[in-house]
């Protein structure tokens, strides 16, 4: 498929693509953005909005059409969500878990798992969460210790606990990644089950306290003698871990177009502000010096924004994105850190005032930094990608 080098061409979007992508955009200025400061406040996850997204198709942004999803290409799911965190960072970050969880069912699953799972997933009447992380298993997901022990009749015990997992608290379906042991002792590698809220021995834990994207709902897991058939082992045993970075690698593009829209969002807030704010005789806005700093914040965004759409072009060409979605990754954390603190800085003596807005978004933006792989992850693998594992 060649370097991520050879992708200079950014797909066209189709007359269906820009109908979702302006719907995104007024269902955040008219849905989330009205509500998020109130849900931040409450750490409230609102299922009623979550199920709006679902019943549009936005959690099957990639689904063939005739299968109930978007039917969308990936640079257009990208400026989806893009739009859709201008209004609220929770909301739209679950549905991207929701449209991961989704889709590792629609690649990897029997024709059985897809017909019980994935119509349910799509309309939004089951909320789904991707269950890798665990508290001594961060970014070296490889080294987890929950584990599934094959018995006796394709059946599995699971053990173990997992932490950090956005969606948890309120989903109905898990797609968990495991440490599996055959029947007869020899290691099965990391395997991935599919679990259901209800089994027995399943003990969903109550949300966590964070402090962004509040109205996210982040809560841990245990499994304690949980036992299920090889019905609901998702893919080829040992075939986990490759499952769960396919996962980690296609949301890291995402985060590009979540960054430029909190960053872009933030920016437009303040520059209003600076406009109505005068002093020493004049509008901050007039002032050389912060017209300097816009600039700069302005085209750090133009920067990722150009970024994050060619690698979602990499994708929809088939092209090799494992290197641009890691520095896209790594470029969004940084840029969107640095704009809405600069922003908030900007607002003087009220930016230490809560709540605000743009403390909101100062706090949400602290997520790109640490959500599917640290800033330094991602170093690692783009220096990987150019002189090799040494």
């Amino acid at each position: 498929m060649g370097s991520y080098f050879e992708v200079r061409m950014i797909p066209q979007l189709q007359p269906n693509e820009i109908e979702l992508i302006d719907w995104a955009d007024e269902f955040a200025q008219q849905v989330l953005a009205p509500n998020a400061q109130q849900w931040d406040e409450e750490a409230h996850f609102p299922p009623e909005v979550f199920e709006q997204l679902c019943q549009r198709g936005l959690a099957a942004m990639l689904l063939p059409s005739d299968n109930g999803g978007a039917d969308l290409s990936y640079v257009a799911s990208v400026q989806i969500f893009e739009r859709l965190v201008r209004g609220d960072l929770g909301v739209p970050f679950a549905l991207l878990l929701q449209n991961n969880t989704l889709r590792s069912i629609w690649l990897h699953g029997t024709s059985e798992q897809k017909e019980r799972w994935v119509p349910r997933l799509v309309d939004g009447s089951l909320i789904g969460a991707y269950v890798i992380t665990e508290p001594d298993a961060g970014s070296d997901a490889g080294s987890m210790k929950s584990t599934a022990v094959s018995l006796a009749g394709d059946q599995w015990k699971l053990n173990g606990q997992k932490w950090l997992l956005s969606n948890s608290p309120v989903a109905d379906l898990f797609v968990t990644s495991v440490v599996t042991q055959l029947e007869n002792g020899e290691a099965g590698g990391i395997s991935t089950f599919v679990l259901e809220r209800d089994m027995a021995g399943l003990h969903v834990g109550q949300a966590s306290e964070t402090l962004g994207a509040r109205s996210l709902p982040v809560g841990d897991l245990h499994f304690e003698d949980l036992t299920v058939d090889d019905g609901h082992r998702l893919g080829e045993i040992g075939s986990g871990m490759r499952m769960a970075l396919d996962a980690v690698n296609f949301a890291r593009v995402v985060w590009g177009g979540i960054a430029v829209g909190i960053a872009e969002a933030a920016l437009e807030e303040i520059i209003e502000f600076l406009k109505e704010r005068e002093q020493f005789g004049r509008a901050i806005a007039d002032f050389q010096a912060v017209q300097f700093q816009l600039a700069d914040l302005a085209c750090k965004i133009e920067a990722v924004r150009s970024l994050t759409y060619r690698a979602a072009a990499a994708i929809d060409l088939g092209s090799r994105y494992i290197e641009l979605g890691a520095m896209c990754k790594k470029m969004a954390g940084e840029m969107v850190v640095e704009v809405t603190s600069a922003c908030h800085e900007l607002l003087g003596g009220r930016g230490y005032l809560v709540p605000h807005s743009l403390e909101r978004r100062m706090r949400d933006a602290r997520l790109a930094l640490v959500a599917d792989g640290t800033t330094n992850i991602q170093r690692l693998v783009i220096a990987r990608s150019l002189v090799g594992r040494r």
